[in-house]
């Protein structure tokens, strides 16, 4: 007598190779999803970087000059943008020069953490917006 249908080997092999396939899935699909949200933080901080650089900055205290921005500047910027600076959103590392008050230290970067989990990075040596450090 003959049966007919899948042996347990059979079975398995075929959901461990299922398995497999959606494993590779989540993965790239979480991947597309971090890169999409890399591009929102990226896009708005070189609308904000752009905000900061039309300040006038010849008539700022101190003359700030080859597209510098300072601390407070750049504070400002956000602020006209609607956006309220959170050090929990924005990490800015300046230069440290003695004797001088932070909020007019000259901006060296700026690590931008968008609420959709994106993160977007400006050094402005480079004066480049890309997709950040985790």
């Amino acid at each position: 007598m003959k049966t007919k249908g899948f042996t347990l080997v059979e079975l398995l092999v075929v959901i461990a190779i299922l398995a497999i396939l959606a494993t590779v899935s989540v993965v790239g699909y979480t991947s597309y999803i971090q890169n999409a949200n890399d591009s929102v933080a990226v896009q708005e901080l070189s609308q904000l970087r752009d905000s900061a650089l039309a300040v006038d900055l010849t008539k700022s205290e101190g003359g700030n000059m080859d597209g510098k921005v300072s601390v407070g500047e750049f504070k400002e910027a956000l602020t006209n943008a609607g956006i309220t600076f959170n050090e929990n959103v924005f990490v800015i590392t300046h230069e440290n020069k003695e004797g001088v008050d932070a909020a007019k230290q000259i901006v060296t970067k700026v690590v931008y953490k968008h609420s959709n989990g994106g993160v977007a990075t400006w050094t402005v040596s480079g004066d480049k917006v890309e997709a950040g450090e985790k």
